[in-house]
């Protein structure tokens, strides 16, 4: 480890060195089905607005609002991470 504790920088570290302004990552694994419907939203999100964080905070909300009752539907969602990225406003 670059730098031991933190997590998911970690991961993102070498990608924001080489010029990416923002890294999504997620702390667990996930149901392809349920990740292609957070992603598409959250990119539908991103390209109307720029924001990366304001899209996944959005995503998130619209993900909390599909949420089938017979799943951990937090689990889809919940453990995204933005690391670099800010509002461009």
């Amino acid at each position: 480890e670059l730098f031991p504790g933190r997590g998911t920088a970690n991961v993102a570290l070498p990608f924001l060195a080489a010029g990416v302004p923002a890294v999504l990552a997620n702390l667990w694994p996930l149901q392809d089905d349920r990740a292609a419907d957070f992603f598409s939203d959250f990119y539908s999100l991103l390209k109307d607005s720029g924001d990366p964080l304001g899209a996944l905070r959005q995503a998130q909300v619209t993900a909390l609002s599909k949420a089938d009752p017979s799943l951990p539907g937090s689990a889809a969602w919940m453990g995204f991470e933005l690391v670099g990225g800010s509002s461009p406003h």
